[in-house]
């Protein structure tokens, strides 16, 4: 199993890329509806998001890892994330690629 979180109490700073820790990711701002969420999560992704394989993680308020896919994203697409099975909380949302981090709180119902 591989670990991302280098705080887990703080989820926000995670080591997004092990290999190289010191490449500095851009911070993207992200747009996440609906929030509070239900069932699922849709993510616009921006225009300037590098299309590529891209992982997608979540964490509970406790910063662990709870959810973690890797899918090839597109710039300017919309991405839908099933958060039906996590238990009703807070969660922090992250993607990143090699060179960008897009990040979000949400709540799921």
């Amino acid at each position: 199993a591989e670990s991302f979180a280098t705080n887990t109490l703080r989820p926000e700073s995670a080591n997004l890329n092990p290999i190289n820790s010191s490449i500095e990711l851009e911070v993207l701002p992200i747009q996440l509806l609906p929030n509070p969420a239900s069932e699922s999560i849709f993510i616009n992704l921006p225009h300037n998001f590098e299309s590529q394989l891209s992982r997608i993680m979540i964490f509970n308020a406790a910063g662990q890892l709870v959810k973690n896919t890797a899918q090839r994203l597109e710039a300017s697409s919309t991405l839908n994330v099933s958060v039906n099975e996590l238990a009703s909380g807070i969660y922090w949302l992250q993607i990143t690629n090699k060179k960008q981090v897009l990040r979000s709180q949400f709540v799921k119902k």
